[in-house]
């Protein structure tokens, strides 16, 4: 998953998520759309957030104490 800029026919650009599936580009999500590049920055910012926040758990935290007390 990733976000893009696109520019709308009126003037002002929407940031958006997008997903690859069956080797096409799906629109997950709009994050919003604006027309000045500090605005713009702050959606981009709220869509890596809404990425981590879809994304599937890779890891898991183990405390490592736990596992000595096992053994």
């Amino acid at each position: 998953m990733f976000c893009r800029r696109k520019v709308n026919k009126s003037g002002s650009t929407s940031v958006q998520l997008i997903e690859k599936r069956n080797s096409r580009s799906v629109v997950v999500a709009t994050i919003g759309c604006a027309r000045e590049e500090s605005e713009l920055q702050r959606l981009e910012s709220q869509a890596q957030v809404e990425i981590e926040r879809r994304r599937p758990q890779k890891s898991f935290d183990f405390d490592m104490s736990d596992l000595e007390r096992q053994i």
